[in-house]
């Protein structure tokens, strides 16, 4: 394998529109002292060669299995459709190659737990897509509660909302499978599955649980052309769980865009203070739905109040001020030094943070709320 960049090749790429196209090429792109986009397979060559002379790729293959048998690669990307991830993934386990897959990793927990048994007897690097767990709210989530800021958690509750399960839903031709439970990507797969992974790292293990799931809008409407489609994946999803804290923890998740309301609310209450986590769901150019901007909200007395946005650029999203500190993150890149920007901004004020910033090459910007004097940048 290369000794210098990593470089990558991408199963399953459609620029600007597919989830490769509007976070995968970008975060790459990010960082070319360390890696290097430089193969692309789509399910026709013609897609793969259009797809390649869109991005800047160097070699276009006309299935996985040629992109994966060239020594051109060293990490292959998977961001197929999840009932193609198994053959795909084991093909690159097999040639030895470093693999990032999308999440879910299988359909059903029995493809997952193949895969991930065969990935332990091989010596590349297997990753799995939950970028949740790196996001800049989480990181900086787990420090607040590890450093006590609400005492004991007495309790955790999170309602969220899936707008490709509700009753109308755009771009079905590409993301209709995702109605059907049988393909394995659903409500329950995705969106919360994510939110869930990010939500352990935050709060610990569930050692109780008790679900429900239902299907309550049997067919979907095509926002493009009207015609009905039949939905057997679950759009509501409730569920109560013990945390390995003990403290009790509630979950909703229903399909559709919310009315009036946010997209995500996470809240976690503590002996010493509240956390409220909010965000709206805003539609993106592939069709999908996620939540782009999240606020954290801080309180430990009634009138003790502050709150911090982090800023998530979704792609063709307009990015807007609010009052209180705030940051702009682009995807998953530089995880650690995002962190340490975090970490500036709460404890330098802007001025340092800011430096931190311009060497990541980021545009972001700060502000205080009012009547709260930011510290002196040398603090």
């Amino acid at each position: 394998m290369s000794t210098d960049k990593i470089r990558i090749g991408i199963v399953g790429l459609k620029p600007g529109e597919s989830w490769a196209g509007i976070a995968h090429v970008p975060a790459l792109q990010s960082m070319p002292e360390t890696f290097a986009i430089t193969g692309v397979a789509n399910s026709r060559l013609e897609s793969s060669r259009l797809a390649a002379e869109a991005v800047g790729i160097p070699h276009a293959f006309a299935n996985a299995q040629a992109l994966i048998d060239s020594p051109e690669i060293d990490a292959v990307t998977v961001t197929i459709t999840v009932p193609q991830h198994l053959e795909v993934v084991k093909a690159a386990l097999a040639a030895g190659k470093h693999i990032y897959c999308e999440a879910p990793l299988g359909n059903g927990l029995a493809e997952a737990e193949e895969m991930a048994a065969l990935a332990r007897d091989k010596p590349g690097v297997t990753v799995v897509g939950l970028q949740a767990r790196v996001a800049p709210e989480i990181l900086y989530l787990r420090e607040l509660l590890s450093e006590g800021y609400v005492g004991r958690v007495l309790s955790s509750s999170l309602r969220g909302w899936a707008g490709n399960w509700g009753p109308t839903a755009g771009n079905l031709k590409r993301l209709g499978y995702l109605l059907d439970k049988r393909n394995g990507a659903t409500m329950l797969t995705i969106p919360l599955a994510h939110t869930l992974a990010g939500l352990r790292d935050v709060l610990g293990d569930v050692t109780e649980v008790s679900a429900l799931l239902d299907t309550r809008v049997p067919e979907v409407r095509s926002e493009d052309d009207g015609s009905l489609l039949r939905m057997t994946a679950p759009d509501q999803i409730l569920l109560t769980a013990r945390l390995e804290s003990g403290a009790p923890l509630s979950v909703h998740f229903q399909g559709g865009m919310p009315n009036g309301t946010e997209g995500l609310v996470w809240d976690i209450h503590g002996t010493d203070g509240d956390l409220r986590v909010t965000a709206p769901l805003r539609p993106q150019p592939d069709g999908a739905t996620r939540h782009c901007r999240r606020q954290i909200r801080f309180r430990r007395a009634a009138t003790d109040a502050d709150a911090v946005s982090i800023l998530r650029r979704c792609a063709g999203g307009a990015h807007s001020r609010q009052r209180g500190p705030q940051l702009r993150t682009y995807g998953a890149g530089h995880p650690h030094r995002q962190r340490e920007c975090i970490e500036l901004r709460r404890r330098s004020g802007p001025a340092a943070a800011d430096r931190c910033d311009r060497t990541l090459g980021r545009n972001r910007f700060a502000h205080h709320p009012r009547g709260v004097e930011p510290p002196p940048a040398d603090a």
